[in-house]
């Protein structure tokens, strides 16, 4: 297993709305640390920080705390993001053994391309990740799903899918993508856009031929 992600947190006395907003306005952002049988933790996190480790995809994370002699595993098990600017103002933490099983939500990557689209189809994806149930320590980065076999009006279940060791949670009758034909509207738009295109390529003929006269 790979070296987990680590990220520095600091513990947070001070709570409260109006705390929280300067805490914010500091660049640092309001998180909670929970597992079995202990009390939460509030802790705060720098922002920058934090995106810096969300981009790296990783679940599990060793929060590295102030006064604490060693890191404590932890994976994300919420996100609460402005409903205007989509940054993210709070995160819980839940404390994990690398041996625990433990259900999480897993991104999906789409490999391959659909013949469909060669046909004129739309990848029409319904579905971004996947829960699935595994130990903390084997979590994976990402879930590998091959759609090179998709024709036009083709449609792929979380039931088709063959992921060897992985438990997947998510119902099997959901729709993970589906290719399909493009729309009316979408046709329209492309009509539109390639007589556009023509009549351009005319006027600006037109313009050179009289610019040659």
């Amino acid at each position: 297993m790979s070296e987990t992600v680590k990220l520095n947190v600091s513990k947070r006395s001070d709570l409260g709305k109006e705390k929280m907003k300067k805490l914010r306005v500091s660049g640092r952002i309001p998180c909670i640390y929970y597992t079995h049988n202990e009390t939460p933790i509030p802790l705060s996190v720098d922002l920058l920080e934090l995106h810096k480790v969300m981009k790296t995809g990783e679940r599990l994370v060793d929060l590295v705390m102030d006064d604490a002699k060693k890191p404590k595993k932890a994976i994300f098990k919420d996100l609460q993001y402005h409903p205007v600017t989509d940054e993210v103002v709070h995160v819980d933490f839940q404390g994990v053994s690398l041996e625990e099983e433990i259900e999480v939500a897993v991104r999906i990557n789409f490999t391959g391309t659909a013949p469909g689209l060669k046909e004129g189809g739309l990848l029409d994806t319904h579905m971004y990740e996947l829960l699935v149930k595994c130990k903390a320590g084997e979590i994976p980065h990402e879930l590998d799903v091959d759609i090179s076999h998709l024709k036009l009006n083709d449609t792929l279940h979380v039931g088709d899918l063959k992921i060897e060791g992985i438990n997947i949670l998510t119902p099997e009758d959901a729709l993970i993508v589906a290719v399909t034909p493009p729309s009316k509207a979408t046709l329209a738009e492309e009509e539109a856009e390639a007589k556009a295109e023509i009549e351009g390529d005319e006027e600006e003929e037109e313009s050179r031929e009289e610019t040659e006269e």
